[in-house]
């Protein structure tokens, strides 16, 4: 599907379930993602993802 502004470029604020799904999806169609993860000051068991990913 052509648009008149294509999407070149993405940058996602966040890297919960929600954004980490919304990035993946932009990877999948080829278009660079910076994903910036925020993290809290002490652990949080609500905010497992970004954890895991600074842990890999």
């Amino acid at each position: 599907m052509q648009t008149k502004y294509p999407v070149r470029k993405a940058a996602v604020n966040g890297a919960g379930v929600l954004g980490a799904a919304i990035a993946a999806q932009l990877a999948n169609a080829d278009i660079p993602v910076l994903l910036e993860i925020v993290l809290p000051d002490k652990p949080d068991r609500n905010f497992p993802t970004g954890h895991a990913i600074l842990n890999s």
